[in-house]
């Protein structure tokens, strides 16, 4: 009898953490969902760069000083971006975009990138890691199934610039992706005993942008818009036209003399550097794909770590020069330079877009570093 009686209040003290027991997981679900809330406002706060169609100065009068000598000393033409912690500190462009026309170069003039697109690539292919339909220890002979070194040579190796590939002869003519990529092939050359060895080629890249097109059924150009340029609001971002787009800046080479000789963009340069270095970007366009795969607003951190995985052997991943300051990125071609610092974290960074190249004094030697140094330590 008196175990009978003593059901009732185990029941009663059943449903009691039933219930409370509800209560708390309803309450875990509406925190996380307000967490979520919060994490995406973060993520989008950190995009403060959308609209700015001003010069920006918020440096102090010392500092305006120092940079304002820097960037005369050395005669920069282009678009100069600053950011410390996150924010713009200094964002101005100076010289003429076209010499003919005395056209100045403006802070939203979008200039061929060149090389630093690498990164982009990088990250298209990370896209494909991390949908499982890939690893970057998997041999490209699983993309190429006879190409020369298939079975050995693996995509981080190509990322690196390690796989020994090289091209023997660059196409001399237009063509569609799928025919670059094919030449590409057919014209290669590979070394068994550098595998493993930097060396820097257009075509690992060119190769990498194949296998993303592969794999995805959908061009490079494509790619590019959809998981970078809608996410990311990027307004002074394309590709380069066989046909030269007014819009765009002159490049101009710096003679022994100090003479610009204005430059052309070569169609056939442009359609074979698939994947490598034929698209345009503003510097604030710049900045926000590189602080958004630093940042956590494209790749969570432990696989920004795997993207840009380095060895003793490798001066370079991933589309960038990993140094103990900042990731550093760089391109010059058809006349023009870009040269980019950028803290790991992507809160800290230095954009120098130019149109003026001078082979003697690139600005990633002559003001690169000087400029970083200056807003970590003296802003």
């Amino acid at each position: 009898m008196k175990k009978k009686l003593l059901w009732g209040p185990l029941i009663l003290i059943a449903l009691g953490l039933i219930i409370f027991g509800g209560y708390l997981v309803q309450r875990k679900l509406k925190t996380n969902q307000a967490n979520v809330t919060a994490v995406k406002k973060t993520k989008t706060k950190t995009s403060v760069f959308n609209h700015v169609n001003q010069p920006i100065d918020h440096l102090n009068s010392i500092q305006r000083k120092t940079v304002a000598k820097l960037l005369t000393d050395t005669h920069f033409s282009g678009t100069c971006l600053l950011v410390r912690n996150g924010k713009i500190t200094f964002l101005k462009a100076f010289g003429q975009a076209n010499l003919k026309t005395d056209q100045p170069n403006q802070i939203t003039t979008g200039y061929p990138i060149n090389s630093v697109q690498k990164s982009l690539t990088g990250y298209l292919i990370m896209r494909l890691v991390l949908q499982h339909k890939l690893n970057l220890n998997q041999k490209v002979g699983a993309f190429y199934p006879k190409i020369p070194g298939g079975k050995t040579i693996t995509l981080r190796e190509m990322l690196n610039m390690c796989s020994s590939y090289r091209l023997l002869k660059p196409l001399k003519h237009p063509a569609n992706d799928q025919q670059v990529i094919n030449y590409d092939l057919a014209h290669l050359s590979y070394t068994p005993a550098k595998i493993g060895k930097y060396d820097y080629q257009e075509i690992n890249y060119v190769l990498l942008a194949g296998i993303a097109e592969k794999l995805t059924k959908t061009s490079y150009q494509q790619l590019i818009n959809k998981d970078l340029v809608q996410p990311l609001n990027l307004d002074q971002t394309g590709f380069l036209s066989v046909k030269r787009d007014r819009q765009l800046p002159v490049g101009y080479t710096i003679s022994n003399n100090s003479q610009s000789i204005a430059q052309k963009i070569q169609p056939a340069v442009i359609s074979n550097e698939l994947g490598a270095s034929n698209m345009y970007m503003s510097a604030l366009d710049v900045y926000r794909v590189q602080a958004a795969l630093r940042n956590g607003q494209l790749l969570p951190e432990k696989d920004d770590l795997y993207l840009y995985l380095q060895t003793p052997h490798d001066p370079y991943t991933a589309g960038m020069y990993p140094t103990p300051q900042y990731d550093r990125l760089h391109g010059i071609g058809f006349g023009f330079e870009s040269s980019v610092a950028i803290s790991n974290n992507g809160k800290n960074a230095v954009v120098l877009l130019s149109n003026h190249w001078n082979s003697h004094a690139m600005i990633q030697n002559t003001l690169l570093s000087q400029l970083y140094q200056q807003i970590t330590n003296n802003f």
